[in-house]
Protein backbone atom coordinates (compact mmCIF):
# COMPACT_ATOMS: atom_id res chain seq x y z
CA UNK A 1 0.00 0.00 0.00
CA UNK A 2 2.93 1.99 0.63
CA UNK A 3 4.20 2.11 -3.24
CA UNK A 4 0.25 2.50 -4.12
CA UNK A 5 0.43 6.12 -1.85
CA UNK A 6 3.54 7.11 -3.72
CA UNK A 7 2.31 6.03 -7.44
CA UNK A 8 -0.56 7.99 -6.40
CA UNK A 9 1.40 11.55 -6.67
CA UNK A 10 1.75 10.87 -10.60
CA UNK A 11 -0.79 11.75 -12.61
CA UNK A 12 -0.21 8.49 -15.14
CA UNK A 13 2.13 5.29 -13.84
CA UNK A 14 4.51 2.76 -16.14
CA UNK A 15 4.09 -0.46 -14.24
CA UNK A 16 6.62 -3.31 -15.50
CA UNK A 17 6.29 -6.73 -14.67
CA UNK A 18 2.88 -7.24 -12.06
CA UNK A 19 0.80 -3.66 -11.95
CA UNK A 20 -0.58 -4.30 -8.37
CA UNK A 21 0.43 -1.82 -6.74
CA UNK A 22 -0.36 1.16 -10.26
CA UNK A 23 -3.77 -0.65 -10.40
CA UNK A 24 -4.23 0.23 -6.04
CA UNK A 25 -3.10 3.81 -6.56
CA UNK A 26 -6.34 4.49 -8.75
CA UNK A 27 -4.23 6.30 -11.60
CA UNK A 28 -4.10 5.86 -15.15
CA UNK A 29 -1.19 3.16 -16.03
CA UNK A 30 0.03 1.21 -18.50
CA UNK A 31 1.75 -2.16 -17.97
CA UNK A 32 4.92 -3.90 -19.70
CA UNK A 33 4.83 -7.87 -19.07
CA UNK A 34 8.27 -9.00 -17.99
CA UNK A 35 9.73 -12.59 -17.92
CA UNK A 36 6.56 -15.39 -17.53
CA UNK A 37 4.27 -12.92 -15.89
CA UNK A 38 1.34 -13.57 -18.23
CA UNK A 39 1.97 -17.00 -18.87
CA UNK A 40 2.86 -18.45 -15.15
CA UNK A 41 1.08 -15.53 -12.90
CA UNK A 42 -2.07 -15.24 -14.94
CA UNK A 43 -2.39 -18.54 -15.85
CA UNK A 44 -2.39 -19.67 -11.99
CA UNK A 45 -6.12 -21.39 -11.12
CA UNK A 46 -6.25 -19.12 -7.50
CA UNK A 47 -6.91 -15.80 -5.83
CA UNK A 48 -3.40 -14.56 -6.69
CA UNK A 49 -3.80 -15.62 -10.78
CA UNK A 50 -7.19 -13.97 -10.46
CA UNK A 51 -5.97 -10.41 -9.42
CA UNK A 52 -2.73 -10.47 -11.69
CA UNK A 53 -5.30 -10.50 -15.10
CA UNK A 54 -7.34 -8.34 -13.20
CA UNK A 55 -4.26 -5.22 -13.01
CA UNK A 56 -3.30 -6.25 -16.24
CA UNK A 57 -6.55 -5.97 -18.04
CA UNK A 58 -7.26 -2.59 -16.16
CA UNK A 59 -4.48 -0.92 -17.59
CA UNK A 60 -5.40 1.22 -20.36
CA UNK A 61 -2.10 -0.32 -22.23
CA UNK A 62 -0.46 -3.17 -22.02
CA UNK A 63 2.90 -2.77 -24.03
CA UNK A 64 3.55 -5.99 -26.12
CA UNK A 65 7.70 -6.28 -27.47
CA UNK A 66 7.64 -10.23 -27.95
CA UNK A 67 5.56 -13.34 -29.99
CA UNK A 68 4.37 -14.65 -26.94
CA UNK A 69 3.37 -11.70 -24.58
CA UNK A 70 0.34 -11.46 -28.35
CA UNK A 71 -0.86 -14.89 -27.91
CA UNK A 72 -1.24 -15.18 -24.08
CA UNK A 73 -3.16 -11.84 -24.76
CA UNK A 74 -5.40 -13.84 -26.74
CA UNK A 75 -5.73 -16.79 -24.47
CA UNK A 76 -6.53 -14.02 -21.43
CA UNK A 77 -8.95 -12.25 -22.94
CA UNK A 78 -6.80 -9.20 -22.76
CA UNK A 79 -7.60 -6.76 -25.87
CA UNK A 80 -5.66 -3.58 -24.16
CA UNK A 81 -2.23 -5.13 -26.17
CA UNK A 82 -0.17 -2.43 -27.97
CA UNK A 83 3.09 -3.39 -29.79
CA UNK A 84 5.79 -0.97 -28.39
CA UNK A 85 9.87 -2.42 -28.83
CA UNK A 86 11.32 -2.72 -25.46
CA UNK A 87 12.40 0.72 -24.18
CA UNK A 88 15.80 1.38 -23.26
CA UNK A 89 17.75 4.86 -22.25
CA UNK A 90 20.20 5.35 -24.86
CA UNK A 91 21.98 7.41 -23.16
CA UNK A 92 23.13 4.96 -20.12
CA UNK A 93 22.86 1.60 -22.46
CA UNK A 94 25.97 2.77 -25.16
CA UNK A 95 29.29 1.66 -25.59
CA UNK A 96 31.33 3.56 -22.94
CA UNK A 97 34.72 2.54 -20.90
CA UNK A 98 34.98 -0.99 -20.02
CA UNK A 99 36.84 -1.01 -16.36
CA UNK A 100 35.90 -4.62 -15.47
CA UNK A 101 38.08 -5.81 -18.22
CA UNK A 102 41.10 -4.67 -16.45
CA UNK A 103 40.28 -6.53 -13.72
CA UNK A 104 39.44 -9.42 -15.58
CA UNK A 105 42.56 -9.85 -17.26
CA UNK A 106 44.60 -9.01 -14.29
CA UNK A 107 43.13 -12.35 -12.69
CA UNK A 108 42.13 -14.04 -15.44
CA UNK A 109 44.65 -13.68 -17.54
CA UNK A 110 44.39 -12.10 -21.12
CA UNK A 111 42.40 -13.50 -24.01
CA UNK A 112 38.60 -13.42 -25.64
CA UNK A 113 35.85 -12.67 -23.13
CA UNK A 114 32.25 -14.26 -23.52
CA UNK A 115 30.01 -13.17 -20.91
CA UNK A 116 26.61 -14.67 -20.56
CA UNK A 117 23.94 -12.87 -17.82
CA UNK A 118 21.35 -15.16 -17.57
CA UNK A 119 20.45 -17.32 -14.96
CA UNK A 120 21.65 -21.14 -15.21
CA UNK A 121 18.41 -22.82 -16.12
CA UNK A 122 18.83 -25.34 -18.85
CA UNK A 123 15.32 -25.61 -19.07
CA UNK A 124 14.33 -22.22 -20.45
CA UNK A 125 17.99 -21.02 -21.29
CA UNK A 126 19.67 -23.13 -22.57
CA UNK A 127 22.45 -24.33 -20.59
CA UNK A 128 22.05 -27.98 -20.99
CA UNK A 129 24.84 -30.97 -20.60
CA UNK A 130 24.99 -30.53 -24.52
CA UNK A 131 25.78 -26.48 -23.75
CA UNK A 132 28.62 -27.28 -21.35
CA UNK A 133 30.18 -29.85 -23.48
CA UNK A 134 30.12 -27.87 -26.52
CA UNK A 135 31.65 -24.95 -24.63
CA UNK A 136 34.24 -27.13 -23.00
CA UNK A 137 35.27 -28.10 -26.66
CA UNK A 138 35.92 -24.74 -27.61
CA UNK A 139 38.31 -23.82 -24.46
CA UNK A 140 40.02 -27.41 -25.44
CA UNK A 141 41.09 -25.98 -28.92
CA UNK A 142 41.42 -22.02 -28.18
CA UNK A 143 42.17 -22.00 -24.18
CA UNK A 144 42.48 -17.81 -24.72
CA UNK A 145 38.35 -18.28 -25.09
CA UNK A 146 37.12 -17.24 -21.59
CA UNK A 147 33.36 -17.84 -20.39
CA UNK A 148 31.74 -15.36 -17.77
CA UNK A 149 28.36 -16.15 -16.28
CA UNK A 150 26.65 -14.97 -13.31
CA UNK A 151 26.31 -17.40 -10.46
CA UNK A 152 22.65 -17.07 -9.77
CA UNK A 153 20.02 -20.05 -11.51
CA UNK A 154 20.41 -23.85 -10.86
CA UNK A 155 23.34 -25.96 -10.06
CA UNK A 156 25.76 -23.33 -9.82
CA UNK A 157 27.90 -24.86 -7.53
CA UNK A 158 27.89 -28.09 -9.00
CA UNK A 159 29.36 -26.35 -12.73
CA UNK A 160 31.99 -24.81 -10.60
CA UNK A 161 33.27 -27.97 -9.11
CA UNK A 162 32.98 -29.77 -12.10
CA UNK A 163 35.34 -26.73 -14.24
CA UNK A 164 37.88 -27.15 -11.18
CA UNK A 165 37.98 -30.57 -11.43
CA UNK A 166 38.84 -30.33 -15.32
CA UNK A 167 41.52 -27.45 -14.32
CA UNK A 168 39.16 -24.62 -16.49
CA UNK A 169 38.69 -22.38 -13.75
CA UNK A 170 40.29 -19.71 -15.36
CA UNK A 171 38.26 -20.18 -18.60
CA UNK A 172 35.03 -20.63 -17.06
CA UNK A 173 34.63 -17.62 -14.61
CA UNK A 174 31.49 -17.51 -12.31
CA UNK A 175 31.28 -13.89 -10.78
CA UNK A 176 28.35 -12.96 -7.91
CA UNK A 177 25.16 -11.23 -9.35
CA UNK A 178 25.53 -7.57 -9.95
CA UNK A 179 23.12 -4.67 -10.73
CA UNK A 180 22.12 -2.66 -13.59
CA UNK A 181 24.95 -0.53 -13.52
CA UNK A 182 27.85 -2.81 -13.19
CA UNK A 183 26.08 -4.50 -15.68
CA UNK A 184 26.70 -2.17 -17.91
CA UNK A 185 30.48 -2.14 -17.51
CA UNK A 186 30.51 -6.14 -17.85
CA UNK A 187 28.67 -6.04 -21.46
CA UNK A 188 31.42 -3.26 -22.30
CA UNK A 189 33.87 -5.38 -21.06
CA UNK A 190 32.93 -8.81 -22.79
CA UNK A 191 33.79 -9.45 -26.94
CA UNK A 192 30.77 -11.70 -27.29
CA UNK A 193 27.34 -11.64 -25.33
CA UNK A 194 25.62 -15.35 -25.05
CA UNK A 195 21.62 -15.07 -24.86
CA UNK A 196 19.10 -17.88 -24.28
CA UNK A 197 19.22 -21.22 -26.43
CA UNK A 198 15.58 -22.26 -26.36
CA UNK A 199 12.75 -19.74 -26.51
CA UNK A 200 13.42 -17.77 -30.05
CA UNK A 201 12.36 -14.01 -28.22
CA UNK A 202 14.57 -11.02 -27.63
CA UNK A 203 14.90 -10.69 -24.08
CA UNK A 204 16.16 -7.36 -22.14
CA UNK A 205 19.93 -9.06 -22.22
CA UNK A 206 20.15 -9.37 -26.19
CA UNK A 207 18.26 -6.06 -25.88
CA UNK A 208 21.34 -4.25 -23.71
CA UNK A 209 23.72 -5.80 -25.20
CA UNK A 210 23.38 -4.62 -28.36
CA UNK A 211 22.88 -0.98 -27.37
CA UNK A 212 26.19 -1.11 -25.92
CA UNK A 213 27.60 -2.52 -29.01
CA UNK A 214 28.35 -6.09 -28.48
CA UNK A 215 27.60 -9.22 -30.86
CA UNK A 216 25.40 -11.64 -29.47
CA UNK A 217 24.68 -15.60 -29.91
CA UNK A 218 21.35 -16.59 -28.90
CA UNK A 219 18.55 -18.51 -30.42
CA UNK A 220 16.23 -16.19 -32.40
CA UNK A 221 12.76 -16.74 -34.47
CA UNK A 222 12.17 -14.46 -36.87
CA UNK A 223 9.46 -15.81 -38.14
CA UNK A 224 7.20 -15.75 -35.18
CA UNK A 225 7.99 -11.64 -35.20
CA UNK A 226 5.65 -11.61 -38.03
CA UNK A 227 2.78 -11.38 -36.03
CA UNK A 228 3.49 -8.36 -34.66
CA UNK A 229 3.24 -6.38 -38.07
CA UNK A 230 -0.06 -7.63 -38.40
CA UNK A 231 -3.19 -4.75 -37.96
CA UNK A 232 -4.79 -6.27 -35.20
CA UNK A 233 -1.86 -5.92 -32.95
CA UNK A 234 -2.65 -2.12 -32.75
Amino acid sequence: MKTASYLAKYDVIYAASSPFAAYVSGKPYCAFSVGGDLQYECGRNDDYGFATRIAFNCAKFLFISNPHTLGHSRRLGFTNGVYLPYPMDTSKYCPGEANSRKLWEQQYGEGFYVLMTSRIDKDVKGQNNLFWDGLIEVVKKNKKIKFIFLSWGNSIQEYITRFQSLGLENNFIFLSPVGKLKLIDYYRSSDVVLDQMVYGYYGTTALEAASVGKPIIMKLRLEQYNALQNEDVF
